[in-house]
């Protein structure tokens, strides 16, 4: 896929980029414990930017999305 406007900004600024994609999950425990051993994984390889996909606005997904937030408020 193309590359969105914010990777093509985060990549000309010299930043390392990856786009986090997991697959459906509707559980947020599982969800939350393959996004957090990705998370790991890539803080390893050196990204410096991570584009991730939008959770589900339900209260099972709220420690998800704070975490998510927690991870985001590092660039704003």
């Amino acid at each position: 896929r193309p590359l969105s406007s914010a990777e093509t900004a985060a990549v000309a600024r010299g930043e390392r980029v990856a786009t986090l994609a997991c697959p459906p999950i509707s559980d947020p425990a599982t969800y939350g414990r393959a996004l957090y051993a990705e998370l790991r994984r890539l803080d390893k390889l050196g990204v410096s930017r991570i584009l991730v996909e939008s959770v589900p606005e339900s209260p099972q997904w709220d420690a998800v999305r704070d975490r998510l937030s927690r991870a985001a408020a590092v660039f704003l």
